[in-house]
């Protein structure tokens, strides 16, 4: 049985169309306590949108958890607020698309000769299992997941008897592909 190579290495970022920011909090159409009134605060606000910002994490949810930690109760207020606070700029920045949640995967052609033609080839691609949810301005967050993904990667080679010579070298020059 002739080996199997890998011919090329890419490493995939993929626009997540639907990600879960329910962390951050939620838009809603009525004010509650807490809720952060868009009218005022966003930058691009119109009467067609949810006119308030409610936060995944409450002003008393982080009070109490700062003050269990021991922050005086004039610096849990003011942390507490600026949380929330935060929190509703990023799910702007989200909303607004100047940031946005992707996929990360990396991908490896690989090929062996063919018995009846033997100057063809045949190839696939075989692929890490992936992570999404990163952010993309999470520069980090996303060299350690394409670091994983490799990782992964030469796992998943691994398990098909494909021969990893050549790996590190195609993996420290793999092409970033974006897909949208």
């Amino acid at each position: 049985m002739k080996p199997v190579t890998i011919d090329e290495i890419k490493l995939v970022h993929k626009l997540d169309e639907s990600p879960d920011l329910s962390w951050l909090g939620k838009y809603v159409d009525r004010w509650d306590p807490g809720a952060i009134d868009r009218e005022h605060r966003a930058r691009n606000w119109s009467s067609r949108q949810y006119r308030y910002f409610l936060p995944g994490n409450s002003y008393e949810e982080h009070w109490k958890g700062l003050h269990a930690m021991g922050y005086s109760k004039g610096d849990c207020d003011y942390l507490a607020r600026k949380y929330n606070f935060e929190d509703f700029k990023r799910m702007e920045k989200y909303a607004e698309g100047d940031i946005f949640d992707m996929g990360i995967y990396a991908k490896a052609r690989v090929s062996y000769p063919l018995n009846y033609y033997p100057a063809s080839k045949r190839l696939e691609w075989l692929e890490s299992g992936g992570l999404w949810g990163i952010s993309s301005d999470d520069e980090e967050g996303i060299k350690r997941t394409e670091q994983e993904q490799l990782e992964d990667l030469k796992y998943h080679l691994r398990q098909f008897n494909v021969r990893l010579r050549n790996f590190e070298k195609l993996a420290c020059h793999a092409e970033v592909a974006s897909i949208d």
